[in-house]
Parts: C-alpha cells; sequence; structure tokens
C-alpha cells in the first residue's frame, strides 16, 4: 500500500511541474509585469493560430487552451508548490550521505541572498527574487528528501514529458505562421507603441519562444529536459514493439530538436554538441566506433551551425557584445560591492551606471554566476557556483559505474549548468525548480550497484 501512495506522489509531482513548465516560464524579476495571470495580457494568445476562429466551439476551444499557457504570477507558482510540498510532507525520509555537502552548500547560499537583501538598493525587486530562490531551495529538498524514495522514478517523468509536449506544440504553431499573425494583428489592429518594447523585439525576430519570456529561455528547457524526457519515453511504453517506440521516441527528439533550431538560440546548438559528445563517450559500443562518431558529429554539427548563423556574424554578432557589455558592467559592480552585493536581482537597476551608449538595456546579467556576484557579492558567487559545479563533478562520480537513469538527468543539468554561462535560467522557475528538483533527486537517490541497460 505504501509503495501505491508513493508512486502515486511520484506522478503528481511530476504532473505539477510539468504544469508549472508552461505557466512559469518568467524570470521573477519580470513578475510586475504580470497582470491577471497573463504576460502582455491578450497580445500572447494571437500568437497561437494565423487566423480567427470561425465558430462557437472552436473559440471556446482556444480560450480553454489559453488558459492552459497563460503564464502564473509568481505567487500563484508558489501556492501550486506548497499543496506539492504539503502532500509530500508525510513522505519525508533522511538518510546520511557525503553527498548531503551539495545542500548544505545550497544552505549556505540561500541564507546568504537574505543577508544581502538587507542592503539591497530595491528592497522590493529583491523581495521577489527572495521568493523565488525560497522555491528553488523548497524543490531542492523536495527532490531530495521525498521525490529520491519513491520508486517507479519514471511515473514523475509522465508530467514534463506531457508539459514540453504543450510547449512543442506552442512552438509551432508560432513558426507555422503564429508569430507573423501575431505581428500583423500587432501592426494593423493596435497602438503598438503602447506596447513593452521587449515584446516588439522579441517579435521581430521571428524567433519562437513557445510559453517562456524569450526564445533562450525555451532553449534551456529543451536542454534540460530532452534527453531524460526521451529516455523516460523509452521507458515508459517498454510494452510496445520496437519499431513503434523508435517512431514515438524519433517525434518528440525531431520536434524538440526542431524547436531549439526555431529558438535560434546560438550557444543551445552548441551546448547540444557538447551532451551529444558526452553522451557518445558514454555508450556501450566499441571505441573505434567513438573515435569516428565525434569527428563526424563535430564537423556536421558545426557546419550546420556556421550555414544556420552566417548572416548573424556577419552583421557582427550583436548579442555576443551586447552580453560581453552586461559581464564588464557585472564585474564592475562587484568590484564596487564586493560584500553582499546591490541585493538579488538588482542588476536592471545598477546596469544604466555602467552601460556602454550604444548598448541594449538589460534586466539580468545574462550570466547567473556573474549575476550572483554583482547581486550578494563574493561569498554568494562562491557558494552558488561552488555548489552547482561541484556538485555536479561530485554526482558524475557517483553515476559510475553507468547508471542510465542517473546519468540522462545529470546530463540535463550539466547543460543547464553550462547555459547558466550566458543565460539567466536561475531567474526563471520553470527552469530553476525543475533544475533544483533533479539535483535533489540526484543527491537523494540510492543507486544502485547493478548497471541499468537501455531497453
Amino acid at each position: 500500500m505504501r509503495d501505491t501512495v508513493h508512486k502515486f506522489l511520484s506522478l503528481f509531482i511530476g504532473l505539477c511541474f510539468g504544469l508549472l513548465l508552461i505557466k512559469s516560464g518568467n524570470p521573477a524579476n519580470l513578475d510586475p509585469l504580470l497582470q491577471d495571470d497573463r504576460l502582455f495580457n491578450v497580445i500572447s494568445r494571437e500568437a497561437l493560430s494565423s487566423d480567427q476562429a470561425s465558430t462557437h466551439n472552436h473559440q471556446e476551444q482556444e480560450g480553454l487552451f489559453d488558459r492552459l499557457i497563460a503564464p502564473w504570477r509568481l505567487s500563484s507558482s508558489i501556492f501550486l508548490l506548497v499543496i506539492i510540498l504539503a502532500a509530500g510532507v508525510g513522505f519525508v525520509g533522511f538518510r546520511w550521505d557525503r553527498s548531503l555537502w551539495i545542500v548544505a552548500g545550497f544552505g549556505v547560499w540561500y541564507l546568504w541572498q537574505h543577508l544581502a537583501a538587507f542592503d539591497s538598493i530595491d528592497s522590493s525587486l529583491s523581495t521577489l527574487v527572495l521568493w523565488h530562490f525560497s522555491g528553488c531551495l523548497a524543490c531542492l529538498c523536495l527532490g531530495c528528501f521525498v521525490l529520491s524514495r519513491c520508486p517507479r522514478f519514471e511515473l514523475f517523468w509522465i508530467g514534463p514529458i506531457l508539459g514540453m509536449l504543450i510547449i512543442f506544440w506552442v512552438g509551432l504553431q508560432q513558426h507555422y505562421g503564429g508569430l507573423d499573425a501575431l505581428r500583423r494583428m500587432i501592426y494593423e489592429t493596435t497602438d503598438y507603441t503602447k506596447l513593452p518594447p521587449e515584446l516588439l523585439k522579441r517579435l521581430a525576430k521571428g524567433r519562437i519562444y513557445a510559453t517562456f519570456v524569450y526564445p533562450n529561455a525555451l532553449a534551456g528547457a529543451i536542454l534540460l529536459l530532452l534527453v531524460p524526457c526521451l529516455f523516460y519515453i523509452w521507458q515508459l511504453i517498454d510494452g510496445l514493439p520496437r519499431v513503434i517506440k523508435a517512431v514515438i521516441a524519433g517525434v518528440f527528439a525531431y520536434t524538440g530538436l526542431a524547436c531549439l533550431v526555431w529558438s535560434g538560440s546560438k550557444a543551445g546548438w552548441l551546448i547540444l554538441l557538447i551532451l551529444s559528445f558526452v553522451a557518445i563517450m558514454h555508450l556501450p559500443v566499441p571505441k573505434r566506433i567513438k573515435n569516428i562518431s565525434i569527428p563526424i558529429l563535430l564537423i556536421l554539427g558545426l557546419l550546420g551551425f556556421g550555414m544556420k548563423y552566417r548572416q548573424y556574424f556577419a552583421l557582427g554578432a550583436t548579442s555576443v557584445s551586447a552580453r560581453v557589455d552586461y559581464w564588464r558592467a557585472a564585474i564592475k559592480i562587484f568590484r564596487a560591492n564586493p560584500f553582499t552585493g546591490t541585493g538579488p536581482g538588482t542588476f536592471a537597476k545598477s546596469y544604466p551606471q555602467y552601460k556602454s551608449p550604444e548598448s541594449e538595456m538589460a534586466r539580468l546579467t545574462h550570466n547567473d554566476y556573474l549575476e550572483q556576484a554583482c547581486d550578494s557579492g563574493a561569498i554568494g558567487f562562491l557558494s552558488y557556483f561552488g555548489s552547482v559545479a561541484g556538485g555536479l563533478a561530485f554526482l558524475y562520480r557517483k553515476s559510475r559505474p553507468l547508471d542510465w537513469h542517473f546519468f540522462v538527468v545529470w546530463l540535463g543539468l550539466g547543460a543547464w549548468f553550462i547555459q547558466g554561462f550566458v543565460e539567466f535560467g536561475l531567474y526563471i522557475p520553470a527552469l530553476a525548480w525543475t533544475a533544483f528538483l533533479l539535483f535533489g533527486w540526484m543527491i537523494g537517490h540510492e543507486k544502485s550497484n547493478v548497471i541499468v541497460e537501455l531497453k
């Protein structure tokens, strides 16, 4: 009976996190821009179709889907997280393990954020970010002390898989006419000069973003979850013929990779190549095949990257230049405030003093680790970077001999860690809470000594 309840709990947590993936794709510090639980109000829903609904039934269906993908305020996401924690509180288990130092490291980081907030240059903004960081730590503990004790971990993945399918569907709709229809609607039927500049700039580039704040955040979700979702899809449909399994997994993989390409994320492409190298090195195939396949993959990957983004580099790689200016400013802010920084999430308040005149404004540093340095000082940076990097290195060693259930999650977290050098995934609940939950599961996972074979 208790095993059945544990399985149900695993499924329930997964379904809730699938919902959070869809509805919490905006940074915590942008929460004031969310009104009525939707970002940019009615505009977002028009991106889903290239023409107007023709029947009452279709309009009703579209409205239901709109409500499903409409983003939540941070308070709504925290409310759901509290429900998840309440459901799991009766199943908390504690077992001492050397890997718990990672939890302690994140605990130091979290407490230091509160100390840094005392001297924040914008207390209201820091309060929002602290609520979000509280969610991060709660998810870490949920994964470590509850989810890791649940059998049939593949049941948890039903939720994220369904969530990613909906995200992919929205991305497909945007690519195949949705964004064009949205642009036409904005410029023809609204006073677009009153709309947020972030939205107009995002639409002008034609890059899909699905339910996330912008395209690179969508890429972050794909990098974090595509590989483990594929693995657990294979596990969940194990009873089907192998050909059907391959078709289902192949369609999911193609859709995810297509959305990654259509997001226009340059870093996402390169991180995917790195993941591919690491995965190939761990496949149970002869070394000779690995030595042949890796150079071929490298050549094809870089060739495709060059062809896809040749115009971008011909125009001077403007986003790279912008990031360099953000990072330079973050270092200057850190030097001016090395102890407690300027307060969690306050980069946007300090950046105007340090930005180059030609650079565009930014709300976040586009580097999670430099953001920690300028927002919370040296201890905030060291405790966070040390916990993530050191934790991943330690957990990689724990995955030997190869446990595929463990390793595919580690691959996704590794991608999330790398993207943190060029993006702000730590500040997006859909990404950060999921990553912390999986981090916690890896820490608390009682690994079997038996190698898990691919089915």
